[in-house]
């Protein structure tokens, strides 16, 4: 715990996702719990409440590219191999992505609907889905717990695009082939 009470101290980014997760629910039955004579200020459990959640965020954040950092060591590694072509994980495809378009790790996978995040979301999505090789209910899992269908449409549209600007598919190239080091990984 820290200094104003909330804990710091976790085994795995899955128990930190469960602890967000069961903050993140706190927050949101707020209301409910506020009509509800709890003998609590209402404004300050929400104030508390929000607080945390940014916290667990920035914990979040940390864990993910700790965790984006050992994947890319581990790349490295498999560069020696003679492999035709690394599988990269979702966690570097995104961090890639982040650092290609100027976001910040997380908000690939919030629920922002801005456009300067919604493109490289799906970029990062039809990436993974294409370098990877994993099931869309899998991908959307990865990117704020969307539905395959989401991650569906964001292939279609990305596909789409690829095929219509010769620009963004050589963007899209050009990620690809810095992910697995293969020049030809979309064309798989």
């Amino acid at each position: 715990m820290n200094d104003a009470g909330m804990r710091t101290d976790f085994a795995s980014t899955a128990e930190l996702q469960a602890h967000y997760r069961g903050v993140h629910d706190r927050l949101w039955n707020a209301p409910k719990l506020g009509s509800v004579n709890t003998g609590e200020n209402y404004e300050k459990i929400i104030a508390d409440l929000r607080l945390e959640i940014k916290h667990l965020e920035a914990k979040l954040a940390e864990q993910v590219a700790l965790n984006c950092r050992i994947a890319e060591i581990s790349d490295t590694r498999d560069q020696d191999k003679p492999v035709a072509r690394r599988i990269p994980s979702i966690a570097l495809i995104k961090q890639t992505v982040a650092d290609e378009y100027k976001l910040r790790f997380i908000e690939l996978s919030s629920h922002s609907r801005f456009a300067h995040v919604v493109l490289p979301r799906q970029v990062a999505i039809y990436l993974a889905f294409k370098l990877t090789g994993g099931s869309s209910t899998t991908i959307g899992a990865y990117f704020g717990g969307r539905d395959h269908t989401t991650v569906l449409h964001s292939n279609k549209k990305i596909e789409a695009r690829r095929k219509a600007d010769s620009e963004f598919a050589a963007l899209l190239l050009r990620l690809a082939e810095k992910l697995t080091g293969a020049a030809d990984a979309l064309d798989r």
